[in-house]
């Protein structure tokens, strides 16, 4: 992860991929492309800037692609020409994303105004944006779009930040800027650094009117002025009712500054319910709304089995809040690695929503699905297996009389690598740890847990 101090130096290229951009690919006739180079993403980049919001297309991603050549231009330029269509990442990754737009214009990221449609299964690696109204992947994502299986790794964001607080960039957050109007953020993670201004969050800015965000965690350092949380930032009162905010099943490992309204998980919640999360963040703010979990709750706030960690920050869990019935309890750090604790997060459920998971996210409870996120299904178990399973150089699969097309997963579901193969895998590459191997034949699909030595 980047230090923050990085982000003050950050070097964007001047050359922009606007000038690079594909556009041979198109066909108004076609309803689904499947893009395999960086200029034909510029190019659909260009042409939703010129006006085709490729309302009820579906774009795919053929393999990974690399930004960090040139400037990147948002898909999704201005809320006047949307991004309206679905995007399929197919789990590939796009490294090096570098947005800057200097002072004018909001809503920066791969893409910048995302209205409808449905975004998934990608990863964004290096990614580096500044401006406001920004995320890595998305500025604002509004108008009942949905989301799932998106992630960003090393992510860096400086919105308008400095130490005086004496600017302004507004709606940051590493994954989303802003998630709007009955949209849905479901089973995403962001890891890195951010700093901005005011609703700065480490996963989403600013949710708001029926925003909906679960099965989703941010790790990493988050540095604001005001309304400054470890996942979000900030959410307020929409205009009709029964427009709350929802945050369920939720977690924030963060180091989390601020001046104001500053919380380990959220920074201010005038409106909205977080059900079942917990956050492991120390917490450093200047003023008295500062809190272990939350920084400050209005009274259209409801905190419902919340949770924080007592010992990497010895505070009260809640900076300003309504006085009776807030739903939050403190834990030490011990307490919050047994099983009385996932007790308390499932919540009774089932199927459960929490385990834990030996050797990761250093003891604490892991969203059970997390392990399988982008495998809806487990189907047709005993027909392979794998073996060692703890490997060091190479997984063999015991059927070697067909050939399956493979996914490498880290335990959040990220795609690591992917290929073919009727013998082994190469897992050499790999960091120690526990990985999930998918294998897949045409009629049906394994995964399976090994763990790298």
């Amino acid at each position: 992860m980047a230090d923050d101090a990085e982000l003050d130096n950050m070097v964007f290229p001047t050359s922009e991929w606007q000038a690079f951009a594909d556009v041979s690919w198109y066909s108004d006739a076609v309803n689904e492309f499947t893009l395999t180079t960086e200029a034909q993403l510029a190019g659909l980049s260009k042409l939703v800037k010129e006006g085709n919001s490729f309302s009820g297309k579906t774009i795919s991603l053929g393999n990974d692609l690399d930004l960090g050549e040139h400037l990147w231009t948002a898909i999704g330029y201005t809320y006047r020409t949307p991004f309206s269509g679905n995007f399929d990442g197919k789990h590939h990754t796009i490294k090096n994303l570098k947005v800057y737009r200097g002072d004018s214009g909001d809503f920066l990221g791969l893409f910048g105004y995302y209205a409808s449609g449905n975004l998934k299964d990608l990863t964004i690696d290096g990614g580096m944006v500044r401006k406001d109204t920004a995320g890595v992947l998305v500025g604002n994502f509004t108008s009942g779009a949905t989301m799932s299986n998106c992630h960003i790794k090393n992510g860096k964001l400086l919105g308008g930040y400095d130490p005086n607080y004496t600017t302004s960039a507004f709606n940051v957050g590493l994954l989303c800027g802003s998630v709007t109007s009955s949209s849905v953020v479901d089973y995403c993670s962001a890891e890195g650094v951010i700093k901005g201004f005011q609703q700065v969050g480490g996963l989403v800015g600013s949710p708001w009117n029926k925003a909906v965000i679960k099965n989703s965690y941010f790790k990493g350092k988050v540095i604001g002025a005001y309304f400054v949380g470890g996942l979000v930032g900030f959410s307020t009162f929409a205009f009709s009712p029964n427009s709350e905010v929802l945050i369920e099943d939720c977690y924030a490992m963060a180091e989390v500054m601020g001046a104001e309204h500053v919380g380990g998980f959220y920074g201010g919640l005038q409106v909205g319910k977080i059900k079942n999360s917990y956050s492991v963040s120390t917490v450093d703010g200047a003023s008295g709304t500062v809190g272990g979990f939350v920084g400050s709750i209005g009274g259209g706030g409801i905190l419902e089995n919340a949770h924080f960690n007592k010992t990497v920050a010895p505070m009260s869990g809640y900076g300003d809040a309504p006085a009776p019935g807030v739903g939050l309890m403190g834990h030490t750090t011990e307490a919050m690695k047994v099983q009385s604790f996932l007790d308390l997060l499932n919540n009774n459920r089932t199927p459960e929503k929490w385990k834990f998971e030996s050797g990761v996210n250093e003891g604490y409870p892991v969203i059970y699905d997390a392990a399988t996120m982008g495998v809806s299904e487990i189907k047709k178990p005993d027909q392979v297996s794998i073996y060692p399973t703890v490997a060091k150089d190479k997984l063999y699969l015991s059927d070697k009389a067909q050939t399956y097309t493979y996914q490498v997963l880290d335990v959040t579901g990220r795609v690591l690598k992917s290929g073919k193969t009727n013998a082994s895998v190469e897992v050499g590459d790999l960091n120690r740890g526990v990985y999930l191997l998918k294998l897949e034949n045409g009629q049906g699909y394994t995964v399976h847990k090994f763990m790298k030595d």
